[in-house]
């Protein structure tokens, strides 16, 4: 089987070591929940041979523990090495389409390694002839990122882990220990940092009429990043969305680039901003597994109004911090918050706002990161600390001045401290030329 040298990479990520069970099955379900196939299987391409590291179907069912006997494995396998790419055969019956295990229609996704070598397939497997709509084919390219991205975030927890071993093991001295202890404290940091820049966007998209500016701050203790935000391309317009995933570490990075994965993959077919959120709440609640956790979203899907009058959007929210709205003469208050947050319950729960943005107005979307930022010992910013940083700011000013201003605002308060990831998107309605976009 052609394809590049993969033992050692699985090796290094220890995709084998059963700890790395449970988030490769739920990626697995999902594949076959979110498409409604047969069954969703994770392969793993080892020197030249196949390996079945997970096969779900759509209710969990089936093992989640390596095995080589599967034909089926074999030639999808094949064929997405062959190309380097996706596959996407609607009926396996056709003249020159491999058949195996009475498989009629199936999907393989290429699977890589941190250097880009493909490691594996991620497969939707059907009994039956079907079609793969734009929609499953986005979906399915999300769920195999979210792969890619275990891969990554897995091999660099072994190579910090492996940094730490051999710290301990070759200190000769306290000072030689303290040094290498500092070392290996950096080197988890830059790790941390490497991460956390992964699943923000690389930079921002200019969108005519949208001026946008995005901040991230990351909270004390170099961990991974439980917040998030992205801006999209939409059927009619442009998304927008933060959100916050309970937690941190590794845990809160798995689901953090899952949740980011599966807005872009639903926002860029579907204008509806509850859909959106929705359909992220079911991708989480299988996900969690009845696990103890939760995360929050506002996401705000933009649409141009007329020919240069501003924009019409809509606010969906799922249990997270109000969005605050400027006009351009200075006024200044908080959007309706509402709906549950995501991944809890099995029934969505999303609240859904209209505005208006006329030319100059402005939406601030954020995480509790603002709201809750405090001083050792003090109360928090709060939503009326918000709004009062928004109304001394200046409304004529761009996006970047009034984001910069509320974080000036939110440092002087919390005497500097940044206890919490903290994440601030400002959306400014503009003339369909002057669309800019920062991020920092």
């Amino acid at each position: 089987m052609r394809g590049g040298t993969s033992s050692n990479a699985i090796t290094r990520a220890r995709l084998l070591d059963a700890d790395a069970d449970a988030a490769l099955a739920r990626l697995a379900r999902l594949t076959a929940s979110l498409t409604g196939a047969a069954a969703g299987v994770l392969w793993l391409v080892e020197d030249g041979r196949v390996l079945v590291r997970s096969r779900q179907d759509e209710h969990g069912a089936a093992s989640g523990r390596p095995s080589t006997d599967d034909a089926v494995g074999r030639a999808l396998c094949e064929a997405v090495l062959a190309v380097g790419d996706a596959v996407f055969t609607e009926d396996a019956g056709d003249p020159g389409r491999p058949v195996a295990g009475g498989i009629r229609a199936w999907a393989g996704l290429p699977v890589h390694d941190a250097s880009g070598v493909v490691i594996g397939v991620l497969g939707a497997l059907d009994v039956d002839p079907r079609r793969w709509s734009p929609h499953e084919r986005e979906v399915l390219t999300t769920l195999a990122q979210a792969v890619t991205g275990e891969v990554a975030l897995r091999t660099a927890l072994a190579d910090a882990e492996a940094g730490r071993l051999a710290a301990t093991r070759h200190a000769a001295d306290s000072e030689r220990l303290a040094q290498l202890a500092e070392a290996h404290a950096a080197e988890v940091e830059e790790y941390a940092a490497t991460l956390r820049e992964s699943l923000l966007p690389a930079r921002l998209p200019d969108f005519p009429g949208v001026e946008v500016a995005a901040r991230f701050r990351a909270g004390t203790g170099g961990s991974v990043l439980g917040d998030f935000y992205d801006l999209i391309p939409t059927p009619a317009g442009w998304g927008a969305v933060v959100g916050d995933v309970c937690g941190k570490g590794p845990r809160a990075a798995r689901t953090t680039a899952l949740a980011r994965s599966t807005v872009r993959a639903v926002g860029h077919t579907d204008e509806d901003a509850g859909a959106v959120l929705s359909a992220l709440h079911g991708v989480l609640h299988v996900w969690f597994d009845q696990r103890p956790s939760f995360a929050t979203a506002v996401y705000a899907s933009m649409r141009p109004r007329g020919e240069d009058d501003g924009l019409e959007v809509d606010v969906a929210s799922a249990g997270h911090p109000p969005a605050v709205l400027q006009r351009r003469d200075g006024t200044v208050s908080a959007l309706s918050a509402g709906g549950r947050a995501l991944g809890i319950r099995p029934e969505a729960r999303v609240a859904v706002e209209p505005v208006i943005l006329g030319l100059g107005d402005r939406l601030l979307l954020f995480t509790d990161g603002v709201t809750e930022a405090r001083p050792a010992g003090g109360g928090e910013f709060e939503v009326e600390g918000l709004l009062a940083a928004v109304r001394a700011s200046d409304p004529a000013g761009d996006a970047s001045a009034t984001a910069d201003a509320v974080l000036a605002a939110v440092d002087v308060h919390a005497d500097g401290a940044v206890l919490d990831d903290t994440v601030l998107v400002v959306i400014r309605a503009v003339h369909r030329g002057g669309a800019t976009a920062s991020g920092t």
